[in-house]
């Protein structure tokens, strides 16, 4: 049985420390999030990350419930919309999950990440993260390629794709990428990697 625990920049498995996915591509260069801290001041950046952050958590648990037939929870407009959003994503995709909310880590990158939906799209064995933001960002495609490398490492089984859909303010955005674009973009992680175990002292 793995043992997994989380602290804000790890997973902690079977007693090994693995940098999130998400904290290692933070060292990427990110042009719009400078540029809004700069307009806007960190001590207002920082709270709406965190509120933004809290939103997301709180929607990916949501979407696993109503993908494994469970009672769903509403209390505001934007969950209402986004919830919304999501069914009708569903709808209009043939879709059959494995594996939601799949904890994945890699013993030669050292990192490790969870990945939201395995499973058949469109008679597609793919990967996919929901998002809640406005757009989908350089680094969401990195991730999932890492996520898609991790997995076949971890489970010795091929995918045939990747995906990004992101919900926001009634508007869904997706992006797809083949298995072999995902293996195109993995020497831009394992560089981000590089640079963030190197500023960060990890061995």
């Amino acid at each position: 049985m793995v043992f997994v625990r989380t602290t804000k920049d790890a997973y902690i498995i079977d007693g090994k420390e693995y940098s999130r996915v998400t904290k290692v591509l933070g060292v990427l260069p990110s042009p719009e999030l400078d540029s809004w801290y700069r307009r806007m001041g960190r001590k207002f950046c920082d709270a709406k990350r965190d509120e933004r952050a809290a939103f997301g958590t709180r929607v990916h648990k949501e979407f696993q419930n109503y993908l494994e037939g469970n009672e769903v929870w509403v209390d505001n407009k934007e969950m209402r919309i986004s919830l919304e959003d999501f069914k009708k994503w569903c709808a209009d995709n043939d879709i059959a999950p494995n594996e939601l909310e799949q904890h994945l880590y890699n013993d030669d990158l050292m990192v490790a990440g969870t990945c939201d939906f395995i499973g058949m799209v469109n008679g597609e064995l793919m990967l996919l993260d929901w998002k809640t933001s406005k757009r989908i960002y350089d680094h969401y495609p990195v991730q999932v390629s890492a996520y898609l490398y991790m997995y076949e490492q971890q489970f010795n089984k091929k995918l045939e794709g990747a995906g990004v859909v992101a919900f926001r303010n009634g508007r869904i955005k997706e992006k797809y990428l083949t298995r072999k674009e995902c293996y195109d973009l993995l020497p831009v992680f394992k560089a981000a990697n590089y640079i963030y175990r190197w500023k960060y002292g990890k061995s």
